[in-house]
């Protein structure tokens, strides 16, 4: 939205810390992150929040008005609809993919060789 990310789609690592998008913020602050981020310096805190808020925005910040979990869902569900010409449905997941999901929760997603890794 006017040259700055709405939506992130991959993990920035940095020093101590990490920061990992994949979100869409509807309203806030965002510069809250840096709080709870380690910096060498207040100074590089300020920098930090300054370069976000350049980089990045909200929903409300675009458009100039608050948009609802509801409403940002079923856009999100309707331009996916559209984009890749298919109808969503609800639903829960097959017993193959709850056991999937499980396997991976076991076999990589549990481990620090995941978490931990730079």
């Amino acid at each position: 939205m006017a040259g700055r990310e709405l939506s992130g789609r991959a993990q920035a690592r940095r020093r101590a810390g990490s920061f990992q998008p994949g979100s869409m913020p509807l309203i806030g602050d965002l510069t809250r992150i840096t709080q709870v981020l380690v910096f060498s310096s207040p100074a590089d805190r300020v920098f930090a929040s300054e370069r976000l808020l350049q980089r990045a925005t909200t929903l409300e910040t675009s458009t100039g008005r608050v948009v609802s979990f509801a409403d940002a869902a079923s856009a999100f569900i309707t331009g996916f609809e559209q984009a890749l010409h298919l109808h969503l449905q609800p639903g829960e997941l097959t017993e193959s993919e709850q056991k999937r999901a499980l396997e991976l929760d076991s076999l990589k997603y549990s481990h620090t060789s995941w978490t931990n890794r730079v």
